[in-house]
């Protein structure tokens, strides 16, 4: 049991990354300007901290925490977004009922979830009890089933973080600690720790380096940057983001360069601001440019998955815990 998972929930997930090579110096300097057009919205309730993954032109999204007739829950439900006719189809739900997920990619045409929890509650004077996960779920779409390959319990320190998919293999972050775990057989091996905490960070790999940028610092959004390398296995900081601190953001990698979505900066009251903002990092220089603004409904904790030359994403936390998106974007970069 852990309470500290349980303020993970505002930070799930949907956090997706994706390889992506540098850029070439080389190429003329063009203008990028994000655009978005709106679709089908995900059947019944919106909901932040649900988990995703991308398997051929289908987009998976499940769980998390929304509202149904009895009021705020979390939500055991699970959904497939196909691409080409624009609509929703109900799956097989997740098979811990109700959850918020950790992270998630798909794997050898299946979709893993890595960790995650849910709250049980007895009473109402009773306290909850906030249970993480330390297993490993896979998701089946030619048989519409989920089995659990694998207890990671005996890694020490073990909680919420972020997961980068590189080959059989995960490079898993979380806090102080690295990790990269084997999908053929979940053994672990230990790697260099991060020069800061990582907490609640937007996330993106470009080449041979994952980026991890902003975060959250005591409960305030920050500015911090930092980059791993795959090939050295050493870590770098750098230059602040250039804008206020946030955490809860969204990343993703396209064309050699990193994009950053919205965020907030806290709950603290006087530093409470929701962020729209889409922001492009370019390696090479390590510099900021914004090209955009996000016009869905949620700020925080949406759901983004990569396929192909667009970006599908929506849901998440409409700013003020207490509704949540149910709309459903596709981005271009144009």
């Amino acid at each position: 049991m852990c309470t500290r998972l349980f303020v993970f929930f505002l930070a799930f997930a949907l956090f997706a990354c994706s390889e992506s090579a540098d850029p070439d110096p080389s190429d003329p300097e063009t203008e990028i300007e994000a655009d978005f057009t709106g679709l089908s919205a995900i059947p019944g309730s919106g909901r932040r901290s649900a988990f995703s993954f991308a398997i051929g032109n289908k987009v998976y999204v499940g769980a998390g925490f929304g509202r149904d007739a009895s009021g705020q829950t979390y939500l055991a439900d699970f959904w497939e977004y196909d691409v080409a006719s624009n609509t929703w189809t109900e799956k097989a739900p997740f098979p811990l009922g109700p959850f918020f997920g950790q992270d998630a990619f798909a794997y050898n045409g299946k979709g893993y979830v890595f960790f995650g929890g849910t709250v049980e509650c007895s009473g109402p004077e009773v306290p909850c009890d906030h249970i993480e996960y330390n297993y490993v779920h896979a998701y089946d779409p030619a048989s519409d089933t989920w089995q659990q390959v694998a207890d990671l319990s005996s890694i020490p320190g073990l909680r919420d973080g972020h997961a980068t998919l590189i080959g059989d293999k995960v490079f898993f972050v979380t806090d102080n600690k690295a990790f990269e775990i084997s999908l053929l057989d979940f053994s672990y091996t230990d790697k260099a720790a991060p020069p800061v905490l990582i907490n609640f960070a937007a996330f993106f790999r470009i080449g041979d380096k994952i980026y991890y940028m902003t975060g959250m610092d005591n409960g305030l959004g920050n500015k911090q940057c930092v980059s791993y390398d795959l090939v050295n296995g050493t870590w770098e900081l750098l230059p602040d983001f250039p804008e206020k601190g946030r955490y809860d953001a969204s990343g993703f990698a396209m064309d050699g360069y990193g994009y950053l979505i919205g965020g907030k900066e806290s709950d603290f009251f006087g530093k409470n601001q929701r962020f729209r903002d889409v922001w492009q990092f370019e390696p090479k220089g390590k510099t900021w440019k914004k090209i955009g603004d996000y016009p869905g409904s949620g700020f925080t904790l949406k759901v983004l998955e990569v396929l192909g030359e667009k970006v599908y994403l929506g849901l998440g936390d409409e700013g003020n815990g207490l509704t949540f998106g149910s709309d459903w974007w596709v981005l271009e970069m144009k």
